[in-house]
């Protein structure tokens, strides 16, 4: 009896040794694992402390900076690292700051990293206009990793594959490489804005439609020579409803948020998170509401 208590005690000692000695792991999810050219390409990131105590993280935003942020590493078909296209800290704007994480909880991001690779061999591609800066046709594989401050943490390897576009989609593609056309001859124009709506009127449902709600917003609230926040909110609801679980509208209702509130606008964030409870939007705009009015 005592050497099955002792060999117990051997055991749980081992046991807790290792749970000491465990690292946060870094959990790699992609939002789809077949995509068009030029369609955003969605990463999950979550970093998970599975360990036993607290665990500071490190500013978690895609980075280049090997002492802080997320690093993503891209491979193609011919086991090729595909070279960043843009350099620096992407997506905190300034706002990032390092977090404590209690054993057991987890901080999960979410990026579109087509802004930070391509492979459409088009020289000086704008990061933000993904019909210029695009993956090209292929098989892509990715990693991520994140420095925790004391540790480099690897993630799982996802692959994923692009194709060409083919029929309506194509036709699609086809309408909003003019409307990057005019955004990039001159962002501010009519004809920009112009071309946008034409395409989220004629292709509602197409895979590149939220791109192009998400600009049309970014025009008019940053870009137009008299900023229309009454536009800018209603073309938000639009693009929520009409793609209520996609990674664009979570990502621009969470951008947007607080702006709805401020300005006095917080019925907007109702009516979503009511009509479309079950969706990532409607879950999103419910804690968003939350938090701002507990400010």
């Amino acid at each position: 009896m005592k050497k099955l208590a002792m060999m117990l005690s051997i055991i749980w000692l081992c046991g807790a040794l290792e749970d000491s000695q465990a690292q946060p792991r870094l959990i790699l999810r992609l939002e789809r694992d077949s995509l068009l050219e030029s369609q955003a390409v969605w990463v999950h990131v979550a970093l998970v402390n599975s360990t036993l105590t607290k665990q500071t993280v490190q500013h978690y935003v895609l980075s280049d900076d090997m002492s802080r942020g997320v690093r993503i590493t891209l491979i193609d078909e011919r086991a090729a690292s595909v070279p960043q296209g843009v350099e620096g800290i992407h997506d905190d704007f300034g706002t990032a700051e390092p977090r404590i994480l209690a054993p057991g909880d987890s901080i999960t991001r979410m990026f579109n990293i087509l802004g930070w690779f391509s492979t459409s061999g088009i020289r000086n591609a704008p990061p933000y206009l993904p019909t210029l800066h695009y993956l090209r046709s292929g098989t892509y594989t990715l990693r991520a990793t994140q420095f925790t401050g004391n540790d480099t943490l690897h993630s799982n390897v996802v692959r994923f594959i692009v194709v060409k576009p083919k029929g309506r989609e194509h036709q699609a593609l086809q309408s909003l490489v003019n409307a990057d056309q005019k955004y990039a001859e001159d962002a501010r124009s009519n004809a920009t804005v112009l071309a946008y709506e034409r395409f989220v009127s004629s292709y509602r449902q197409s895979v590149y439609a939220p791109y192009a709600y998400y600009r049309l917003i970014f025009v008019h609230y940053s870009l137009r020579p008299k900023q229309n926040n009454q536009k800018v909110f209603e073309l938000i609801k639009k693009l929520a409803e009409a793609f209520p679980n996609d990674p664009q509208a979570v990502y621009v209702v969470s951008t947007y948020a607080a702006i709805i509130v401020r300005d006095g606008k917080s019925e907007i964030l109702e009516e979503l998170s009511r009509n479309l409870s079950e969706a990532k939007v409607g879950e999103l705009s419910r804690r968003k509401l939350r938090e701002l009015q507990q400010r």
